[in-house]
């Protein structure tokens, strides 16, 4: 059957993606399968990067991240150009939230470990 590639559908799912929990995985995995999202996928890297996480959300995080990796070979491509925005800071800079920091440094040592990001390219 025919993936689809409206703008409504894959919009609204990246709308979704910007608030990804755990228990939202199994429904996002279920309509990423119904979706064509080739045109879409910078905007879903990127609004995976923006997810405010909990510790608790890493691994389903980390199973939707290779899911997509494994459909559409750019994901990680267009995540680690996110990712590089986000967690590149200077020497003397202090770090706005320590928190969130500490997901996402967490997030992304699993990203390299399940090799969604290789170690060559790494931050």
């Amino acid at each position: 059957y025919k993936l689809d590639s409206s703008l409504k559908k894959n919009t609204a799912f990246i709308k979704k993606c910007k608030t990804f929990s755990d228990g939202q995985k199994a429904s996002l995995t279920k309509e990423m399968g119904g979706l064509n999202l080739t045109k879409y996928i910078g905007e879903v890297s990127s609004a995976l990067v923006e997810t405010k996480l909990k510790m608790s959300d890493i691994t389903a995080m980390i199973e939707f991240c290779s899911a997509l990796h494994q459909k559409y070979a750019e994901f990680s491509t267009f995540l680690l150009e996110n990712w590089t925005k986000i967690l590149s800071m200077k020497k003397d800079e202090k770090v706005a939230n320590p928190s969130k920091m500490r997901v996402d440094l967490r997030l992304y040592s699993e990203l390299v470990s399940v090799g969604v990001f290789t170690l060559k390219v790494g931050l």
